[in-house]
């Protein structure tokens, strides 16, 4: 009797999750483009945007969320490696009576940007997708930051789109071009593009007396002895590694990478230099982050007890700037910092900056109420939560905005001690 109830229970919740949408796939959208004018489609996190004249007709779409990945067609290695796809967003079915274009369209989807941080080495990011007859394919991007989580492609046909990680190495056996950004090489490990000491840098430094200007203005000021500009590098792609800093000495066109590796590099060497004046190696850092939510690069470095910020945002100069000043211009947000030493690459702690140890005249008491305020705002975002729809992506937020309250009440109560 008990063996016939549990049968009869297991019956009725599969039954239930089948009715409300659990098991099945569900729509989330129906609706029209127009073929002539374009448009744009945003529901649920993915978005598309189709150009004018992407088709003689009015474009008819459906989308639907899935809950499996559809099956591929290829070879038994490339289906082993397809299954063992680590999924990080929905599954997105889209379809329509025309399922190609002459013309490409834009497709945007994103995902929490936590899990860049739990990459592994030689893991990366990706979107694709499986066409109808089991293609799968690497869409190419167009677009892409791991700070906010989204990924841009572009593409001229309609399948099934998902984002997902996979070791790079094996992505290899299949065709496309989209990855997004990884750990590993330039993201794992950055210090190796750091090259203080070498012998080119120190023969440019010598050849053109490079040094630190005498009269230093606290607001900013130029590198004594720099002339050298470069192009600004047009076809950088977030997955490019940058140039080391000699390199950089042969190159015409530089990015915001290249330069923080080569400005970083003559740093170190002047530091290392018993004749060099106000260069120290324990105070400066090498930073990755945003400037106005595009990806960036940039040094900070502690002279005089004030903090700069080298703006490797102009390609034509080694210039200082005070740190507010350029943060505010620039809109940095700051995500990881390393030094020149191997396995230095640590997260940026926005709450304590790496510099406040360096700055005698930080004022405790400054720190400790932006800290409470910071405190405070995280106990809001707490609360919000605690309003909403309970999921285990909710309680791992949650469990994560406890975790940084911790942090900022030992930090408060340190600097207390301190102030005593």
């Amino acid at each position: 009797m008990k063996s016939d109830f549990r049968v009869i229970l297991v019956l009725y919740l599969v039954l239930s999750l089948a009715v409300t949408g659990c098991i099945d796939p569900k729509v989330i959208y129906e609706g029209t483009i127009s073929g002539s004018n374009g448009g744009e489609i945003s529901v649920n996190g993915l978005a598309m945007s189709f150009p004018e004249s992407i088709n003689e007709e009015d474009i008819q779409i459906s989308i639907t969320r899935e809950t499996v990945l559809p099956e591929i067609a290829g070879t038994t290695e490339q289906i082993e490696a397809y299954n063992g796809f680590k999924v990080i967003s929905p599954i997105y079915k889209i379809t329509s009576s025309q399922s190609n274009f002459d013309k490409p369209f834009y497709l945007k989807m994103t995902f929490d940007p936590s899990f860049f941080n739990e990459l592994k080495d030689g893991e990366g990011i990706f979107l694709g997708s499986v066409s109808e007859d089991g293609k799968f394919e690497i869409a190419r991007v167009v677009d892409s930051d791991f700070m906010n989580g989204y990924i841009t492609v572009e593409t001229n046909h309609f399948s099934t789109w998902f984002m997902y990680v996979a070791p790079i190495m094996l992505i290899t056996i299949f065709v496309g071009s989209g990855l997004f950004i990884k750990k590993g090489d330039a993201w794992n490990s950055p210090w190796q593009f750091v090259e203080p000491g070498n012998q080119l840098i120190k023969k440019f430094i010598s050849d053109n007396n490079i040094k630190l200007p005498d009269k230093r203005d606290p607001k900013g000021f130029v590198m004594q002895g720099y002339t050298k500009k470069f192009v600004e590098r047009k076809d950088l792609k977030a997955y490019i590694s940058p140039y080391t800093g000699s390199q950089v000495l042969n190159a015409n066109e530089v990015s915001c990478w290249d330069l923080t590796n080569f400005f970083g590099s003559i740093l170190y060497t002047l530091a290392s230099d018993p004749q060099n004046t106000g260069v120290d190696g324990e105070k400066i850092r090498l930073v990755s982050g945003t400037a106005n939510v595009t990806l960036h690069g940039w040094i900070e470095i502690v002279i005089d007890n004030q903090i700069y910020v080298v703006d490797t945002s102009d390609v034509t100069s080694f210039k200082f700037v005070a740190k507010d000043d350029l943060y505010k211009k620039l809109n940095l947000k700051p995500a990881y910092t390393w030094t020149k030493d191997i396995g230095s690459l640590s997260k940026y702690d926005n709450q304590s900056p790496w510099y406040l140890q360096y700055i005698t005249s930080a004022d405790i008491e400054a720190q400790i109420k932006a800290l409470t305020l910071q405190h405070k705002k995280l106990q809001e975002q707490l609360e919000d939560l605690n309003q909403g729809t309970i999921t285990d992506d909710t309680l791992r937020k949650m469990d994560e905005i406890r975790r940084q309250q911790k942090e900022i009440y030992n930090k408060v109560m340190e600097l207390k001690k301190k102030s005593q």
